[in-house]
């Protein structure tokens, strides 16, 4: 199992426009599904290689602070949530990631 962050730009971006980190999940040929977070970011900012903000960019030290604790915890959640799913019932549903990060902003992260 893989879970990647990314961001789609398919159109020209205004200076200091946001845009959503999109979460995408594999599993083999098994899973492959993609959902849009509410994790926000600048695309000037955004490492795609390293799925995280830039090392060495002028971003503020607590936006980056705060978007790497919002990934990783987002991360630690989903992966916690498809290995229960995965070990109870096997077969993972189409639409398992779209509930789960209902779920996850539901209860704040916290695994009900």
């Amino acid at each position: 199992m893989t879970l990647k962050f990314q961001i789609r730009v398919t159109r020209r971006i205004k200076e200091g426009e946001h845009v959503p980190v999109y979460m995408r999940l594999r599993d083999g040929v098994a899973c492959d599904q993609t959902v849009k977070t509410r994790i926000l970011v600048r695309p000037e900012y955004w490492d795609p290689r390293a799925q995280r903000i830039k090392s060495r960019c002028l971003c503020p030290d607590s936006e980056k602070r705060k978007l790497t604790d919002d990934i990783l915890t987002l991360r630690s959640f989903v992966s916690q949530m498809y290995y229960e799913k995965k070990s109870t019932e096997g077969k993972i549903p189409a639409d398992w990631l779209v509930s789960i990060m209902g779920k996850y902003y539901k209860t704040g992260g916290k695994n009900p």
